[in-house]
């Protein structure tokens, strides 16, 4: 079975993915051959260091590329507090393979993927499902979370410095981004370097127009070599979601926690062959 459908706790990953930002991709963005999108060099406003500086000063901030590059594999526990109630996930990632278990209000969401494939299981029926697209790209970002600063040139077809504002109390520089379907704009202290927040304005929204949501990120702590910010607090159209990291830990996972389900296996080898023009096909 193939879905199309929005992800399941729609909300909820999107606060995820944003958060994304700071853990997603590092063991698949070194595992994954991706072609980058054609980037527009922008130049900053006058007297504004460029995006790309900007965005390197945070990745030293976090404590550097190479302490990005040495993760193989994370295991990463998250609470969340959403007007729905009360929500947990986590995550198991190593290599371009994941697992993803999320629970809200006593119900469970599990997926992962391994490459281009990506299935979910129905938490009503039982019944697994093949996901594709923009919804298998959603889950990927939910998956993790540590990466998005290091990956950012990769997902934007164009990134440029806007401005110098207040923001959650700190001075920041603005990145803006221009994705597919969004425009981020990232928020990153003019002191400390660190990313301090999130805003993304999505087309097509629950209500039919643009969608926007902000995320302020605090609390950070140590994690091995890099400093992490635990507490991400999100607000989407008045509603505010709060999610905070429990347990995050690198290079303990192992491909058999990350395997593809057998139902799921059972479930490829019986699909239909796709149709073919050639002769005898």
């Amino acid at each position: 079975m193939r879905s199309s459908q929005k992800f399941p706790l729609r909300t909820m990953t999107l606060g995820v993915a944003a958060t994304a930002a700071l853990l997603m991709t590092v063991p698949m963005a070194s595992a994954q051959t991706t072609t980058a999108p054609s980037r527009t060099s922008t130049p900053p406003a006058s007297d504004l260091p460029a995006a790309e500086s900007i965005i390197k000063d945070a990745v030293t901030a976090m404590g550097g590329e190479q302490a990005f590059k040495d993760i193989k594999s994370s295991h990463m526990k998250m609470s969340m507090s959403t007007p729905m109630g009360a929500a947990s996930m986590e995550s198991w990632v190593i290599d371009d393979a994941f697992k993803l278990v999320m629970n809200q209000m006593g119900m469970n969401i599990t997926a992962g993927g391994k490459g281009d494939e990506a299935w979910m299981q129905d938490p009503m029926s039982g019944q697994w499902q093949l996901i594709e697209g923009a919804q298998s790209k959603d889950m990927r970002q939910t998956s993790t979370m540590y990466n998005m600063i290091v990956n950012m040139k990769n997902r934007y077809s164009s990134m440029k410095t806007t401005s110098k504002t207040s923001f959650s109390d700190a001075m920041c520089y603005t990145v803006e981004c221009i994705g597919d379907d969004s425009t981020d704009v990232y928020y990153f202290n003019v002191d400390k370097k660190y990313l301090e927040g999130i805003k993304t304005i999505t087309e097509g929204g629950p209500m039919g127009g643009p969608s926007e949501s902000t995320i302020v990120m605090s609390d950070r702590k140590k994690f091995g070599e890099l400093t992490i910010p635990t507490t991400m607090t999100m607000d989407q159209m008045g509603m505010n979601i709060v999610m905070s990291i429990e347990l995050l830990e690198f290079n303990g996972v192992e491909a058999a926690q990350v395997a593809m389900p057998d139902a799921v296996k059972k479930m490829k080898d019986s699909a239909p062959a796709a149709p073919t023009s050639q002769p005898g096909g």
